[in-house]
């Protein structure tokens, strides 16, 4: 077994090639495939599994915790998203006032 050649486990990838990946950040490696009955081309992501056991564990119960113990996250959203409209509100002024500064500047 060549380790370098990507295998195709998924049955999601029946009929499909793949290309040699395009891409790789974080672990996370994007590769061209094509269908081979309609030609169509899709980009298909391969994320790699953390190699330590206690971060994929940690991952899995960062996952679970989000799944079952959701209300923390909904109690919270409307917070921060009232916080993001003021960051962009003083955002917006601040760029308006910078233009009105450099129209001035320009007549003076």
């Amino acid at each position: 077994m060549n380790l370098s050649e990507p295998q195709l486990i998924s049955p999601l990838l029946d009929g499909f090639v793949m290309g040699d990946p395009i891409g790789n950040h974080d672990g996370v490696r994007a590769c061209p495939a094509m269908h081979l009955e309609t030609d169509r081309k899709y980009i298909v992501k391969i994320i790699s599994l953390p190699a330590n056991q206690s971060k994929l564990d940690a991952l899995l119960l960062a996952g679970a915790f989000c799944t079952f113990q959701s209300h923390w996250f909904l109690a919270t959203f409307p917070v921060l998203t009232l916080v993001y409209g003021v960051v962009i509100l003083i955002t917006g002024i601040t760029k308006l006032q910078w233009t009105v500064d450099i129209i001035r500047m320009k007549r003076s």
